[in-house]
């Protein structure tokens, strides 16, 4: 028996200053008694009677900027009473803004080549610690994607930091434990740096610059010595910067690197910078980070080709036997100044080759240039033995990749398919007598670990968007698949971030600008869309009984369903102009409000409510009002082993109607059950 924090395996950096913890009963028993939590301070909430163990409040004081802790659960059931759990280490990340010191670095650019084409770029600063090291934390992000080094050592396996968000409302800050990589005396600290979601090509359109024209990069690091004093460095004026050996890199272009240009040591001590730039600070500030609700994107799993295919002299197709959202790596790349091609597709031409044409959105009459299928890395050898090409700056959707160039004929082993999504606990399966059915559903599942590289996409390939329709469609199919409670949490933040004042909900998030400017700015606020803004903060209490992300979302939903009511009834604005909503006030860096209710509403907007009072409050006109809170706390609806139980909803209270208009608060009463999409494993 183990205690859980919050939606996440690893509680390391977390933003949660009282974060809620569950815990799966010992295995034979059926039902729960009573629990008892305790804290390495000495803290315990007492023996607790009730059948709780999902999200269950926090026992002790709130947690402080970097406080590390420890949690026990001890429980009774119906076969008695349990021991103690094994202890649950749980790590506050940087929870403050004032909490901070690094500053924002840039690296200098003097001019900026064509969007999708790129360079990455190589930061590095060096810094002498003068004692011991007991503990390490580095805490990093970037407007673009980073790939952190420590003393030459590449830092953690997390991939594609530091996600796609609402940038300028929730950049994602990523906490490593790094004890082992620093030492007393001079280290150096650096990061590869490139486009991302935050400058580089995206969507259909290939808008680019959305949500900045310049990347940047901010660590710091904290290292805790054995006499209790600690040791605090990070980016600063002293850093300096140059071009890379990734000539290119786009999410949707590809990766070009000419790995001759990679400078030896050039993220160890003692490396000679002098030729490289200064960098530039910047302002950005520190208001917006926050922690990820969700579990990082990783590396997740490898694929071996299952058959080879020789077209050409130098021309040869992979096939890896399954469509798949990640990249390829080559560990042969041939003599020094050989340049190999991967071109990544889903489907082969009637000539056995691989084809793309399908990707180009050439059918898609507003687009005024031509646009490219994209997927498409090259590679040149610098000749060293062992020396593979491992394109992490990018991501393809694919199940075919045609190499071409190479002088020798590579075999399957010389080509390894690498799995890229966000790293999801499997709760859910399927499987019946019917080899067809069990090959759909099979289908239907790696359909969506394909769509869900940091967000819940619509496709890996030609647009990647976190279209809203999709996911509240899928979502009820997802919930029993996977552990999705942190990944779809962190999608509705983005989404709520960027409403519109008169309600209207982007039909994507996050929303690139160009998405919501010119006429298809009247797109949004389509019904179906929209909705998920209710449906899927809904399925997730459904599925994990999480009545805290309902009053969190609730202003939202309340905004939205206004503007529904009042376009239907002829009277909604439906092309007024997007704005943003600011920064509710926030317990620490997850976002998460320190005070649930529509107190983050931006002025001007149709509706300000204070702080909630859990009162229904009269108005002159017909508007909801913030929740009232349950009755009782719902049953947990499912185990958090992930053996799926079906919640009884009808504890619930049927909510008040006002005469002619819908409900105005979180129900309270009886209320018959949703209808649920059927799917597989439903």
């Amino acid at each position: 028996m183990r205690v859980r924090v919050e939606h996440l395996d690893d509680p390391l950096g977390i933003g949660d200053r009282r974060p809620r913890l569950s815990w799966q009963l010992p295995e034979g028993t059926s039902e729960q008694h009573a629990y008892e939590l305790r804290l390495d301070d000495g803290t315990t909430s007492g023996r607790v009677a009730g059948p709780g163990n999902v999200l269950v409040p926090w026992p002790g004081a709130p947690l402080a900027s970097r406080e590390r802790r420890s949690v026990q659960v001890r429980v009774w059931t119906d076969r008695g009473e349990t021991a103690w759990s094994e202890p649950t280490h749980v790590e506050a990340g940087l929870l403050d803004p004032t909490d901070w010191t690094a500053a924002w670095v840039e690296p200098r650019e003097d001019e900026v080549p064509e969007p999708g084409f790129r360079p990455a770029y190589l930061l590095r600063g060096e810094v002498t610690i003068a004692k011991p090291v007991a503990s390490a934390r580095l805490y990093a992000t970037a407007h673009g994607i980073y790939e952190a080094r420590l003393n030459g050592r590449r830092v953690g396996d997390v991939e594609l930091a530091p996600g796609y968000t609402e940038y300028a409302h929730r950049t994602q800050v990523q906490t490593y434990d790094v004890t082992d990589l620093p030492a007393e005396g001079p280290n150096a600290l650096g990061a590869l740096l490139a486009d991302g979601w935050y400058r580089g090509e995206v969507g259909m359109l290939r808008s680019h610059d959305q949500f900045g024209d310049r990347t940047a990069l901010l660590l710091e690091l904290h290292v805790d010595h054995p006499d209790g004093t600690t040791t605090v460095v990070g980016t600063d004026g002293g850093w300096r910067s140059a071009r890379s050996h990734v000539l290119a890199a786009d999410l949707i272009e590809g990766q070009v690197e000419d790995q001759r240009l990679l400078p030896a040591g050039w993220s160890e001590p003692g490396f000679d910078a002098g030729a490289w730039r200064p960098v530039t600070l910047a302002d950005h500030g520190h208001a917006h980070l926050v922690a990820s609700p969700a579990p990082p994107v990783r590396a997740v799993e490898e694929i071996l080709p299952v058959s080879v295919a020789t077209l050409g002299p130098g021309r040869q197709v992979f096939d890896l036997g399954q469509n798949v959202n990640g990249r390829v790596r080559v560990r042969d790349l041939g003599p020094e100044g050989t340049t190999l091609e991967l071109t990544h597709a889903e489907w082969l031409g009637p000539d056995g080759d691989v084809t793309t044409e399908h990707l180009r959105p050439s059918d898609i009459p507003f687009l005024e240039t031509e646009v490219r299928a994209g997927q498409v890395d090259r590679v040149t050898s610098a000749g060293v033995p062992g020396q593979a090409f491992d394109p992490r700056l990018t991501t393809h959707g694919f199940r075919y990749v045609r190499v071409a160039g190479h002088p020798d004929r590579l075999t399957a082993h010389d080509v390894t398919g690498v799995v890229v999504h966000t790293d999801l606990r499997r709760t859910g399966s399927f499987a019946c007598s019917d080899p067809r059915l069990d090959a759909l559903h099979e289908a239907a599942v790696w359909s969506f670990r394909g769509n869900a590289c940091d967000i819940p996409t619509d496709c890996p390939t030609r647009e990647r968007a976190g279209w809203t329709g999709d996911w509240q469609v899928f979502a009820p199919v997802a919930t029993y698949l996977y552990d999705v409670a942190g990944f779809a949490t962190k999608w509705l933040r983005d989404l709520v971030a960027t409403q519109w004042d008169n309600g209207i909900l982007g039909n994507m998030a996050p929303m690139p600008p160009a998405e919501r400017t010119g006429f298809l700015e009247r797109l949004n606020g389509s019904a179906g869309w929209g909705d998920a803004v209710v449906l899927v903060p809904w399925e997730l209490h459904e599925e994990y009984g999480d009545t805290r992300l309902l009053e969190e979302m609730w202003p939202a939903m309340v905004a939205w369903l206004d503007f529904a009511e009042s376009t239907a009834a002829g009277t909604g604005t439906p092309t007024a102009r997007p704005c943003v909503r600011s920064r509710r006030p926030t317990s620490g860096t997850s976002g998460t409000p320190a005070s649930t209710g529509a107190s983050g509403w931006s002025p001007g907007r149709t509706r300000r409510t204070s702080r909630p009072s859990w009162r229904r409050t009269r108005r002159t006109s017909r508007r909801r009002t913030s929740p009232g809170p349950p009755t009782t706390r719902p049953a947990s609806p499912r185990c958090w082993a992930g053996r799926r139980t079906r919640p009884d909803m009808r504890t619930w209270a049927a909510p008040p109607r006002r005469p002619g208009g819908r409900s105005s608060s979180i129900p309270t009463g009886r209320s018959v059950p949703r209808p649920r999409p059927t799917s597989f494993g439903h």
